[in-house]
């Protein structure tokens, strides 16, 4: 019976989705969360509502900044996936935001970074398209495989 037991748990843990952006908060995104969940236990807590506009601001007026001169050290498709996963950190404010009443009151300009998702991706699919195109025209065997890679990071 115990052998059952442990197979459940250990099934049921790995069916859980994974956070897979959770490597991309930083310190102030983390206290956005934290006052998020705060309020969502107890709608009128005072200090949490006053903190929450003023850090969520910070972090939203950081994460606007961004561009792809920020990753210059990457290949140029690799720059817009990077940015598109900084902004799928606010997107996920967005919508723990937007589930908590009392927090989306607090929060006059929320930030729906949605479109500059889908802005960095589809750029990103160009410039690994293009590059792709590239490695076709040396004609051998290595810069062939070299742009499949390129070709099924656009798809």
């Amino acid at each position: 019976m115990k052998k059952y037991v442990f197979f459940l748990i250990l099934f049921l843990a790995a069916c859980s989705a994974p956070n897979r952006l959770k490597k991309y908060y930083t310190a102030e995104d983390k206290t956005v969360f934290d006052l998020v969940e705060k309020i969502k236990k107890n709608g009128n807590d005072k200090e949490a509502l006053e903190q929450l506009p003023q850090v969520y601001e910070a972090v939203a007026s950081k994460r606007k900044a961004l561009t792809e001169a920020n990753y210059t050290n990457l290949v140029p498709g690799d720059r817009y996936m990077e940015l598109a996963k900084e902004y799928g950190v606010m997107l996920q404010m967005y919508q723990q935001i937007s589930e908590v009443p009392a927090a989306k009151k607090a929060v006059a300009d929320l930030w729906d970074p949605s479109l500059q998702i889908q802005d960095a991706k589809n750029t990103a699919a160009n410039e690994y398209y293009n590059q792709g195109l590239e490695y076709l025209t040396y004609n051998n065997r290595v810069s062939a495989r070299n742009a499949y890679d390129f070709f099924s990071k656009a798809n």
